[in-house]
């Protein structure tokens, strides 16, 4: 897997004190290490929704991957 912080730092720690949290990952062009990781410790891998507002209106921490 490609190095994604987020993914191999924050949420194993996150997740071991909110075990029954979810996170959602929405976007098209996820790469294959990320798709993989759908279904597994609470990661719901979704790619590009038509409805974001209806995904947002589901959760109630929202993280976004800013690019410089």
């Amino acid at each position: 897997m490609q190095v994604y912080p987020f993914l191999s730092n924050v949420w194993p720690r996150f997740r071991s004190e909110c075990v029954g949290a979810r996170l959602v990952i929405v976007g098209a062009g996820a790469p294959p290490d990320v798709r993989d990781l759908d279904g597994r410790d609470g990661i719901d891998v979704r790619g590009f929704v038509e409805d974001l507002e209806a995904v947002l209106r589901e959760i109630d921490v929202c993280v976004m991957q800013l690019l410089a």
